[in-house]
């Protein structure tokens, strides 16, 4: 799964439209890019499915940092294309096996400041199920 939502944000022509670049992706802790926009992708609880659905439940807050000291609108507009983009591959499958079934939304944060980043920020979070990639 965490393959197939990497790939689709660093290809995606809207979000690349935004500034967003694949030197601004990232999967974890890290050095702060100096890419701004920056994504980093933090994958939280997988919660085993039942064995008949051979799927799992992976919990995804997407943190869309940019630069302040006010202005969220950039974020805004990332925020509403990554919603997209994740619906969009339902049903996809990676080379590597993993598959995400289905993304469910489940919010975004309010407005936010990140004195260690020094910037603004704001977070989208998402249920996928499927397999692959813990």
């Amino acid at each position: 799964m965490r393959s197939l939502v990497y790939s689709a944000i660093i290809a995606d022509a809207p979000l690349a439209a935004l500034d967003v670049v694949a030197a601004g992706v990232l999967s974890g802790d890290g050095d702060t890019p100096e890419a701004r926009p920056f994504l980093n992708l933090r994958w939280g609880l997988t919660r085993i499915g039942l064995s008949r659905t051979i799927s799992d439940r992976q919990d995804l807050a997407i943190w869309v940092h940019d630069v302040g000291p006010s202005d969220y609108q950039r974020i805004n507009a990332i925020i509403a294309r990554l919603r997209g983009l994740l619906m969009s591959i339902e049903d996809q499958v990676d080379p590597n096996g993993g598959r995400v079934t289905a993304v469910e939304w489940s919010g975004d944060s309010g407005d936010l400041v990140d004195d260690g980043h020094g910037t603004i920020v704001r977070n989208t979070n998402f249920v996928l199920i499927g397999r692959g990639e813990g």
